[in-house]
């Protein structure tokens, strides 16, 4: 009898030994899923949802280890498994904002390099020089007639080439600065190369630059490149420079300072 009575109690210490080792499947589930998340990096990807999720599974693990009431500890555990999938999906939004935003300096640099490629061609092509104000294309006396302001057939390529740069360069402002040699009044001097200024002005504007980007001005002879005491250096002062200057964010440098009576540089040429 007695026998009979400890294997009676034996099993049943065994039957709720084992009940009371049962796994909670929900608590089971929420587990894996963390442990997937963090092999696949949504804890770095998503560190705050994967840490509320990783909370609410350790909220879930104590209840189950201070025997608290099962449906608790699924409901926990369930939560838990919610929360892995919240971050899971954060992680993926993450993760595409980041692709995008690395295609986006993937393009810039595309397009940086192309407008750099574009410059250096306009360089060569037009013979420009780079200055800190930007690119500087000159047009030398020749391509006028004699003291007067007409452009000559011969003018008609280099200001087509600039203006294709310039339409596509549509951030760029486009400063026209003429210029004479010392023979002759300083008032007439600067009259003629504001007047052959504007007339480059107004050919660009007729190829379609806008007319808000443009500025003419004139500064007759105070801005000598070479000597006025050889008709080679006179030569070389008389010339129209057009600016190309450089788009504001980057611009390096201030315009050279107006000639005094030269147009003002906050007008703008408009079609005449």
């Amino acid at each position: 009898m007695r026998s009979r009575k400890l294997l009676y109690w034996t099993a049943l210490g065994i039957f709720f030994t084992g009940c009371a080792s049962t796994p909670n499947p929900a608590l089971e589930s929420a587990r894996g899923s963390l442990e997937q998340a963090r092999a696949a990096g949504v804890d770095r990807s998503a560190p705050l949802p994967f840490q509320e999720a990783q909370a609410t599974l350790e909220r879930a693990e104590e209840a189950w280890r201070d025997d608290e009431d099962e449906s608790h500890v699924t409901h926990l555990a369930t939560l838990a498994d919610r929360r892995v999938q919240i971050a899971r999906v954060e992680a993926g939004a993450q993760r595409e904002r980041e692709r995008v935003n690395e295609l986006a300096e993937q393009r810039s640099e595309v397009l940086l390099d192309a407008r750099t490629r574009e410059v250096e061609r306009l360089r060569q092509e037009l013979d420009a020089r780079q200055t800190e104000r930007g690119l500087v294309v000159t047009l030398p006396d020749i391509l006028f007639d004699v003291d007067r302001a007409t452009l000559k057939p011969g003018a008609q390529a280099t200001l087509a080439r600039v203006a294709d740069f310039l339409r596509s360069e549509p951030d760029r402002p486009v400063r026209i600065e003429g210029h004479t040699d010392s023979t002759g009044s300083h008032s007439y001097n600067e009259d003629l190369s504001r007047r052959r200024a504007e007339s480059v002005a107004d050919r660009l504007l007729s190829l379609g630059v806008e007319t808000g980007r443009i500025e003419a001005v004139g500064f007759g002879e105070t801005l000598p490149v070479a000597s006025n005491e050889t008709g080679a250096g006179r030569q070389q002062n008389r010339r129209v420079e057009i600016v190309i200057q450089n788009p504001p964010a980057v611009s390096s440098g201030p315009s050279a300072p107006a000639a005094t009576g030269a147009r003002s540089s906050a007008e703008t040429i408009a079609p005449r």
